[in-house]
């Protein structure tokens, strides 16, 4: 009997051993169909050629013996499903997004679901969320949910935590709130677009509640009435809104918070002006970002006894940071990114418990600080981007047992300089990121890689770019556990190492951009299975690349391999986000670059300064989330395809230097477009009329095409517009006025076309620079630079503030846009911050006419104004010389006139000034930078006169006053042209009149002709004394007595009878002088001072002074 007992209970223990055992080992057969259900719905919803998800959930298959609890993105527990990520995984499909909650229904167990970053619109299946009774914790982050889906929440009863944030969730929030949600502990409502605190009421149902975020709802004010779990709540996020410093009043009534977050807000104000006297249990203060001004005295804090966390980030505190030294109980200290200065205090030793301290990015200076040696606690040590100096030796941190994470650079020009070599040492830490950036590493011994640096075998992250290292040791690339490694900037040469992806294989962010590295790129990079990131650019990488770089590199999405000399077709990359291969020589076409439209998780391609050829083909209309199109200075062909329209998210779009022909194509659907460069091809026809859709626009370039038409009136549509460069084109007519409403241009190029009239007074209303120096507290950074941020690799720091990674803030690739505009008799390119300040005018080499306007004068910022080449008249303005940054002034070649005004010699940055081939006058000025100028400048303006141009002057009066001056540009300004025309007219209209008269009137005729014969006479005898006639024949003049001839005229007019012919032909005035000249006999004084025509005898002057027919 016991034996059987034995036996039976044996077979009941093997029994649940074999059952546990297949439940820790599979999960249910329910649950593993449910996720093959949960697959399907996944995949049909994707987009056609989209293999994203494929990837994703590669690991589910069809197969009974494959056990889901391993499956990707799935967790259990006692055999059954209690964790699914399906984060991202709608992400990319189409349109709308409704889940279909009903596949959830197999799992009861589950207690996470993670739908997050989805673009989930809502749900269908169930009328209610489903039933999961166990579920403890809902992400629905990142979504496209409204309030209207917060009741179908009720019944998830076990929630502990629910995440809402950035969602469309308004202040229509449901009044009863979550009635059931009884456990529910940490609610997160934040970036729910305009949310705000009259919501507060509507949770005071959840009891447990303690944590709770209000964060990125753009809320200025924050009122806590009718909230009735404000004493029982810890934790509070109010951070990246808009409140300002009497929140911390409003806060007051919230005596148990133990963490309060308020980073981002607007106090700019001073820290001593907060009450922190209420919040004596207070662990974690959130300050950053806050515009906090002034600096750090003790009495600020001496009220936080119990602060362990405290962030001061990114204010813009200055002074020294000895107020800090009282709060001995600090565990975390950020105060990077502000202007704190001087020397690092030394009584910080006192803090013997900080774990973190980051003072990275303040103006600290002198030599490291001694400090750090007593603080053996730290497991994070910031003293990123300072002013320090001198040597600092990290054998001095052996001891340091915890330390985790050291981050050193300076920005000093004589740098610091870290040693490692001094002696041999083997330190007590075990680091898991490591930076020594612009540090001098080593530079007595050479510039070597530390050595410590083969014993840390945690090393996840390592920077030691900047530091002109020229040698790479084999140990640095066998770590098999590093994740970002970054050795730019150095003096690297040499082959890489074939084998490197063997030695590296757990690599995600790999940068060995700026050295001189050779030869081919290693195949066995793609054995770097995690790799994403690979930047090899600037080196001299020659020949092909390799094939499995685009084949094996599943995981490859950023791939920057710029301004090296390879060659060959560009593979087809599949998975690709962003693709740099500009400044190479590749060839072949776009369709071996874009395949089908396989990769179109494509945002970034820069193919520019290669030489692929043939059309562009349709098919890049399938890249619909393309933002960034760089495709210039290649030698494509044909029409810009209409299908180029279908990428609605493009920012930047660069056809330049092509030969692409035909019109320019409708760009309607560019809703985002700030930058658009089609110079230098062979573009026809007119503006497409739908660039004016384009509100975002900065910056257009269509210089050097065939454009032509008159300038669009509509060009004032685009407000946001800075640089418009249409010079080389074939624009006609008057420019528009239009062009004076683009307030915030700073460049303009419209030369070289065949506009015509006058300048537009109203181009003063443009701002030239004028608005660069008002404060925008929108601006986010400069206009001209783009910056591609995606943090390379996740950093634990065990920390409670937001420990930001150093790569944070600054980008992985920076685009800096180029401008190129002919300033200084050059053509210039300008780029980054420099193109940011860069103001000029340019429309010289048109057929302008009229005065220039004096208004051009207020375009005070402006520094540089080209006007030549054009039919300009008048003055040059006296307003000229508010012209005060101006660099370059370029009058030549016009019809200007007057005199160089003296007080042009207030231009103090003048370096060019050309007015060459104009009709000025005066002596130009000496002084200033006019000193420097010489005749070149003023060549071909026949009445200047002074040293620079090695002329005379004579009776020439100086430079007239700025008084007088201004007088004369009054008295001359009429338009000379208009006064040749008009005098011709009234000459001509006078002569007719006169004629007119002459003819009708006979009286007055005759008077006239006897004035002409009176004149004859007069001539005749000059010639006798003149030349000394010897003999002169007499006159035979066929005219009667002149004073009979008036009598005989005037008594048949008063008889009103008309002449007879004969008399009509008798005294005609065909007046003919004959000179015989038989010989001429001069003087011998005549023969010593005039020489005497040489006549013969015989020969006849006949002087016929008119004939004029009667009518």
């Amino acid at each position: 009997m016991k034996l059987g007992l034995i036996i039976s209970f044996l077979l009941y223990f093997v029994t649940l051993m074999l059952m546990l055992t297949q439940g820790c080992n599979g999960c249910l057969e329910k649950e593993r169909i449910g996720l093959l259900e949960i697959k399907h719905y996944i995949l049909s919803q994707q987009d056609e050629g989209d293999s994203y998800n494929d990837k994703e959930l590669g690991s589910w298959v069809d197969d009974r013996d494959s056990n889901c609890c391993v499956w990707d993105r799935v967790e259990c527990s006692s055999g059954h499903i209690t964790e699914l990520f399906f984060d991202r995984l709608l992400f990319w499909t189409s349109d709308p997004k409704m889940l279909n909650v009903s596949l959830f229904c197999p799992f009861k167990e589950l207690r996470l679901l993670d739908l997050s970053d989805n673009d989930i619109q809502g749900w269908i299946g169930n009328e209610d969320f489903p039933r999961l009774t166990k579920l403890e914790t809902l992400g629905l982050s990142s979504n496209n949910l409204n309030s209207s889906i917060l009741s179908s929440l009720n019944g998830l009863t076990a929630l502990t935590t629910l995440y809402l944030d950035f969602n469309n969730i308004d202040n229509n929030f449901f009044p009863q709130g979550f009635p059931r949600l009884k456990r529910l502990e940490s609610l997160d409502l934040s970036g729910n677009d305009y949310l705000n605190s009259s919501i507060l009421p509507s949770l005071n149902g959840l009891t447990a509640l303690t944590t709770l975020n209000l964060g990125f709802n753009s809320m200025k004010n924050f009122y806590v009435q009718g909230f009735s779990r404000s004493k029982e709540l810890e934790v509070l996020d109010l951070s990246y809104n808009e409140l300002n410093c009497n929140i911390i009043t409003s806060l007051h009534g919230f005596i148990s918070l133990r963490s309060l977050i308020l980073n981002d807000n607007e106090f700019n104000c001073s820290l001593s002006t907060l009450d922190f006297a209420k919040f004596s249990q207070l662990e974690l203060l959130d300050l950053g970002g806050n515009q906090f001004i002034g600096s750090l005295h003790v009495e600020d804090v001496q009220h936080l006894k119990n602060l362990k966390m405290l962030r001061l980030s990114d204010n813009q505190m200055k002074g020294s940071i000895e107020g800090l030294c009282n709060l001995k109980d600090l565990e975390e200290l950020d105060i990077s990114k502000n202007m704190f200065g001087a020397k690092l205090p030394e009584c910080l030793s006192n803090l013997t418990n900080l774990r973190i301290l980051d003072l990275s990015h303040n103006l600290f200076g002198g030599n490291f600080p001694s400090f750090t040696t007593n603080l053996t606690s730290l497991t994070f040590l910031s003293l990123y981007e300072n002013y320090m100096q001198g040597s600092f030796s990290l054998i001095n941190l052996a001891n340091h047992s915890n330390l985790q994470h050291l981050y050193i650079s300076s920005k000093n020009s004589i740098g610091v300089h870290i040693e490692t070599e001094k002696t041999k040492w083997f330190p007590k830490f075990q680091l898991k990121s490591l930076i020594l950036r612009n540090c001098n590493l080593n530079m007595k011994k050479g510039s070597v890689i530390p050595t410590f640096l083969s014993y840390q075998y945690n090393l996840i992250v390592m920077d030691l770019s900047s530091n002109n290292i020229g040698s790479l040791p084999s140990w640095l690339i066998n770590n098999v556990g590093i994740q970002y490694l970054d050795l730019s900037n150095n003096n690297f040469s040499g082959l890489l190492p074939e084998d490197i992806g063997i030695f590296l294989p757990s690599v995600t962010y790999m940068n060995f951009s700026s050295n001189n590295f050779e030869g081919n790129i290693p195949s066995s990079i793609c054995k770097m299975k995690k790799l994403k990131y690979l930047d090899l650019s600037q080196n001299h990488f020659s020949g092909e690349l390799p094939k499995q770089l685009a084949a094996d590199c599943n995981n490859l999405q950023y791939l920057i391999l710029s301004n090296n000399s390879l060659c060959g077709n560009i593979p087809k990359f599949v998975n690709m986000v962003v693709l740099f291969l500009n400044n190479n020589n590749f060839s072949g076409t776009l369709d071996d670059v874009l395949g089908k439209g396989n990769n179109r998780r494509l945002i970034l391609l820069s193919i520019s300064n290669n030489s692929i050829t043939g059309k562009i083909p349709s098919s890049i209309g399938m890249f619909s989330h393309m933002q960034f199109l760089f495709m210039g200075q290649n030698q494509l062909e044909g029409q810009i395809p209409i299908e180029i329209s279908n990428m609605p998210w493009l920012h930047i779009l660069d056809l330049s230097q092509n030969k692409l022909i035909g019109a320019i194509p409708k760009l309607s659907s560019f809703k985002y477009l700030r930058f658009l460069y089609l110079q230098q091809n062979d573009l026809s026809g007119s503006k497409p009329s739908e660039l004016s859709e384009g509100s975002k626009l900065q910056l257009l370039d269509l210089r050097e095409n065939k454009l032509s038409g008159k300038i669009p009136n509509w060009m004032d549509k685009l407000s946001e517009l800075r640089v418009l460069l249409l010079g080389g084109n074939n624009f006609e007519g008057e420019i528009p006025i239009q062009l004076c409403h683009l307030k915030n241009i700073t460049i303009m190029d419209l030369s070289r076309n065949m506009l015509n009239a006058s300048i537009p007074s109203c181009f003063q209303n443009m701002s030239f620079g004028m608005r660069q120096h008002v404060h925008n507290d929108d601006d986010d950074g400069s206009i001209f630079e783009f910056s591609m941020y995606k943090a390379p690799t996740a950093i634990s720091f065990n920390a409670s503030l937001l420990i930001r990674h150093p790569w944070i803030g600054n980008s992985l690739k920076n685009l800096q846009f180029e401008v190129e505009f002919r300033t200084k008799h050059n053509e210039y390119f300008y780029k980054g911050k420099v193109l940011e300040i860069m103001t000029g005018l340019d429309l010289s080499c048109n057929n302008l006419t009229g005065v220039i306007p004096s208004q051009i004068g207020d375009l005070q910022q402006i520094r540089a104004l080209n006007l030549s080449h054009n039919h300009l008249s008048g003055p040059i303005p006296i307003t000229f010389s508010n012209l005060t940054q101006i660099e370059s002034l370029d009058l030549s070649y016009n019809n200007l006139s007057g005199k160089i005004p003296n007080e042009l010699t207030q231009l103090n940055f003048l370096e060019i000034f050309n007015v060459s081939y104009n009709n000025l006058s005066g002596t130009p000025p000496s002084t200033g930078q006019f000193g420097g100028f010489v005749e070149e400048n003023y060549i071909g303006n026949p009445g200047l006169c002074g040293p620079f141009l090695n002329r005379k002057c004579e009776h020439v009066e100086s430079s007239a006053s700025s008084q007088s001056n201004d007088d004369g540009e009054k008295e001359t300004m009429v338009d000379m042209i208009t006064f040749y025309w008009s005098f011709t007219a009234s000459y001509i209209t006078i002569l007719l009149a006169f004629i007119t008269v002459l003819c009708i009137n006979p009286r007055w005729r005759m008077a006239w002709f006897y004035y002409i014969s009176e004149l004859v006479i007069c001539f005749a005898s000059y010639l006798r004394k003149s030349y000394h006639l010897s003999a002169i024949l007499p006159f035979m003049l066929y005219m009667p007595d002149s004073t009979q001839f008036m009598q005989e005229m005037t008594s048949k007019d008063q008889k009103k009878e008309a002449p007879e012919p004969s008399e009509l032909q008798e005294s005609s005035l065909t007046c003919s002088l004959v000179l015989r000249l038989s010989e001429v006999h001069p003087t011998s004084e005549d023969r010593d001072h005039v020489a005497a025509p040489q006549w013969s005898t015989g020969d006849f002057l006949d002087v016929r002074l008119s004939e004029l027919c009667f009518a």
